[in-house]
């Protein structure tokens, strides 16, 4: 009996580090740089509606700051287990953010007031970055499909196990039961 609980415990087990150690880090980054390609966009919006030089050297600055950080997400991304980042899928989100960040730069370089409204909604900024988004939303919700099947496969082990572990306790309860019934009828 020991043995068998022993295994379904180590089943579950893998299904629980798959979701912690494979799909949440995938998930948790992902959403890191959604939030980091977010907030470039917005310093590029502080950018293009800066009134001033320094309050537009402190949107560039700030831009500066996010893109850093964005890459920086998309590197520790890379660098998980392939298992948590499908290679199709990254290397597509790859693709989307080479492409914002090189229309950001050259952006960026531009003089003031100078190609702001690539910045605006309607502008490629904004495109370029609505891509991106939405590629990385793909591969937070394929990740989170993933995690959620690891999840359910460990609920149906664990209801297995309740199961088998209750088949046990009722067939030990009647083998004690007919064993204690023949020691009572021998004495």
């Amino acid at each position: 009996m020991a043995a068998i609980v022993a295994g379904i415990l180590r089943h579950i087990d893998h299904h629980i580090e798959a979701i912690h150690e494979t799909w949440m880090p995938a998930v948790s980054l992902l959403a890191e740089m959604d939030s980091h390609a977010a907030r470039l966009r917005l310093a590029e919006t502080y950018r293009a509606l800066a009134p001033s030089y320094d309050e537009r050297a402190l949107a560039e600055s700030l831009a500066a700051q996010r893109r850093q950080e964005l890459l920086a997400l998309f590197e520790q991304y890379r660098q998980l287990p392939e298992l948590a980042r499908d290679p199709v899928m990254t290397e597509m989100v790859g693709e989307r953010l080479t492409r914002f960040l090189q229309a950001h730069d050259d952006w960026m370089k531009s003089p003031p007031r100078e190609f702001d409204a690539q910045a605006r909604v309607s502008g490629a900024l904004h495109d370029l970055f609505v891509e991106l988004d939405g590629a990385i939303l793909g591969v937070i919700d394929k990740a989170h499909r993933h995690a959620s099947e690891e999840a359910l496969n460990a609920d149906n082990e664990i209801d297995a196990a309740l199961l088998t572990l209750t088949l046990l306790a009722l067939g030990a309860a009647v083998t004690a039961a007919i064993w204690y019934g023949r020691l009572k009828r021998r004495h």
